[in-house]
């Protein structure tokens, strides 16, 4: 009995692994949201952007514990491939309307007296609603995400 209980959650676990390549194959590329969480990111110094390194997550077995989201067994990755849409109007000089500028290694805000405070990249082990995006004029694919950026530093009094 035992034997049949595992060869059932064997065959359980290919028939979510097909489930899941079934549904990417019969949907655009772009339509397609998945879990990801982001281990690492590259800054501009040109402007308020990153971008973001992230590997493919899948739903755990828990709610509200740090088992919510697991590695995606096979699932995708991306080195300095993906964009935070949120951080697409942003320039050198403004990042979602606050005045920034470049110091360094980070972006500090400009106007007293918050200019000790960091306007930060998507903090790394953050999970996100990642899909894929195919750019029209060249076919190409790319990866975006929508996440606000913290601020890092201590309200002055």
């Amino acid at each position: 009995m035992a034997d049949m209980a595992g060869r059932v959650a064997q065959l359980d676990g290919w028939d979510q692994a097909i489930a899941a390549m079934l549904s990417r194959q019969t949907r655009m590329a772009d339509e397609v949201f998945f879990p990801a969480k982001i281990t690492g990111n590259t800054i501009s110094s040109a402007a308020a952007i990153w971008k973001y390194s992230w590997t493919e997550m899948r739903p755990g077995t828990t709610i509200g514990a740090t088992t919510d989201f697991v590695t995606l067994s096979g699932g995708r990755t991306g080195t300095n491939d993906a964009i935070n849409v949120a951080e697409s109007g942003n320039t050198n000089t403004v990042a979602y309307g606050f005045g920034v500028s470049y110091s360094g290694t980070q972006w500090l805000l400009t106007a007293a007296p918050f200019t000790s405070v960091e306007f930060a990249a998507i903090p790394t082990n953050t999970i996100v609603m990642m899909r894929t995006v195919r750019i029209a004029t060249t076919g190409q694919s790319r990866f975006e995400f929508w996440a606000p950026n913290p601020l890092i530093g201590e309200c002055p009094e």
